[in-house]
């Protein structure tokens, strides 16, 4: 009976002070984890408003991760992978990128870069070659664009005018030769995938008035666009120079949107007439038809 008592006892003794233990241990705070082991920071260089990918070990729920003196939202989707997120109004600049585990940290060097411009539409996406001031304006629309981002035409900087993150406009040069061009936006290092501006060449009447009369002769104003002081004119399919018209009748070149045909009628009957220009370049408008002697 002694011996039963004295093994209870001890047995008592032995529960308390593994109680008083447990107690201690649970009032002394967990030691810190030590600092995180970075295997990798993809990409070294990120755009603001982009992602970051930290690869390593001794990461947790509650590793932070700090751009400059920033706190950045990050997230552990694995242990060995830290995601955070670089906030969209980050200046572009070098930083110091610091992942912590409490005290405990370790630091790297990332460049975050400005916004890659889109460029998404042009407004007209073709033009004229017979371009005058101011008719050649052209609307380019995409995002990210800033008051530092140019527009680039076939690779070369031109004026161009900041409106909003969204919107720039530019001036197609009154120089620009036909065919198709190449146009991107600039912002810092950064270009857009470029887009498509077609200039075209190809003569267009868009209206025949008659004009003065000049009692034995009489004016056809033409009107349209991409005439040249070397453009010809087929009358009913026929040219002017050949014989059989009248040596009086010529083309009188204006301007690139204006022509006059000055015509010697050998009948003062209207007619159906078929008119059509012909460029140096071998392109050709469309027929128009005017009723006139």
């Amino acid at each position: 009976m002694r011996t039963f008592l004295r093994c209870s006892l001890t047995g008592l003794a032995l529960l308390a002070t593994l109680a008083r233990v447990q107690a201690f241990q649970a009032a002394v705070p967990a030691a810190p984890p030590g600092a995180p082991v970075i295997f990798s920071i993809s990409p070294a260089q990120a755009e603001a408003g982009g992602t970051i990918i930290i690869s390593g070990r001794n990461l947790h729920d509650t590793t932070t991760v700090w751009l400059g003196g920033t706190l950045l939202e990050s997230h552990l989707p694995e242990p060995t992978h830290l995601v955070a997120y670089v906030p969209q109004e980050t200046p572009p600049g070098h930083y110091s990128l610091t992942v912590r585990n409490q005290a405990n940290g370790r630091s790297y060097a990332l460049q975050v870069l400005p916004l890659r411009p889109v460029a998404t539409s042009l407004e007209p996406d073709h033009i004229f070659a017979c371009i005058t001031a101011g008719q050649a304006e052209i609307i380019l629309r995409g995002s990210h664009f800033t008051p530092a981002s140019q527009v680039l035409l076939d690779g070369a900087i031109i004026r161009s005018r900041y409106l909003t993150a969204e919107t720039l406009i530019f001036n197609a040069p009154s120089t620009l030769a036909g065919g198709m061009h190449q146009v991107a936006v600039l912002t810092g290092d950064s270009r857009s995938t470029p887009l498509a501006l077609a200039v075209i060449t190809t003569p267009e009447i868009r209206s025949i008035t008659i004009g003065e009369d000049l009692v034995n002769s009489y004016q056809l104003l033409i009107t349209g666009t991409n005439f040249s002081p070397q453009s010809s004119i087929l009358i009913d399919g026929t040219p002017l120079t050949t014989t059989g018209l009248s040596p009086k009748d010529r083309l009188i070149f204006q301007d690139c949107g204006h022509l006059i045909y000055l015509r010697q009628p050998t009948t003062s009957s209207p007619r159906l007439l078929r008119l059509q220009l012909i460029n140096p370049n071998g392109e050709f408008s469309a027929p128009y038809e005017i009723a006139a002697p």
